[in-house]
């Protein structure tokens, strides 16, 4: 991602056992690497015994932001409820300089964001936007808004803006959704085939 230029990496995050931020999207490890159970059973030596393939390892937050500083921004989504927490004191003892927002699909979590770390850009991420959507998006403050891709219109589009909402649309994969997005006047286009924008 950062050798095709790409602004920010969405990355997922789930607590260990220990309270240790990893980066991982399902809530076991039996798809994306040779061991299985649930990640939030296992400590975080325990994790790294599992291979990801090729030898990789399960990484942590605090190894992603220091990869990631000065070379591209990351998009932070909090996969559990009430892991702000760490996810606060993890980008506060790291010297990350480039641009974090921090995502959740609980408002009570970027409420948690708003109070801990106030600066932070927080990205309240909807399924199916209706109008409490941006009732929620006032509350926590959030500066940006992730809509899921099938359901982004230009009346959506419309009120958001009205909102001053920044716009990111998930996740969008094929060239000519990602072209329709594009026409529509989306900020930010999250895909698994970044190649592809």
């Amino acid at each position: 991602a950062i050798r095709l230029g790409v602004d920010c990496v969405e990355v997922d995050l789930r607590l260990t056992a220990d309270g240790q931020v990893v980066l991982l999207h399902d809530d076991t490890v039996d798809r994306t690497t040779n061991g299985q159970g649930a990640v939030e059973t296992f400590s975080l030596a325990h994790l790294r015994r599992f291979d990801a393939g090729g030898g990789a390892r399960i990484p942590t937050l605090e190894e992603a932001l220091h990869v990631a500083a000065g070379r591209v921004g990351l998009i932070l989504e909090c996969k559990v409820s009430g892991m702000v927490p760490q996810v606060a004191r993890t980008i506060q003892r790291t010297p990350f300089t480039g641009q974090i927002v921090l995502a959740s699909f609980e408002a009570g979590d970027l409420q948690q964001a708003l109070l801990a770390i106030p600066r932070l850009p927080r990205l309240l991420l909807v399924d199916e936007p209706d109008t409490t959507v941006i009732q929620q998006a006032r509350t926590v403050q959030a500066s940006h808004v992730g809509l899921r891709w099938d359901t982004v219109t230009p009346r959506v589009i419309a009120t958001c803006r009205g909102e001053g909402l920044v716009i990111f649309v998930y996740t969008v994969n094929e060239p000519a959704d990602i072209q329709r997005l594009s026409r529509l006047g989306v900020d930010g286009i999250i895909s698994d085939y970044p190649d592809r924008l």
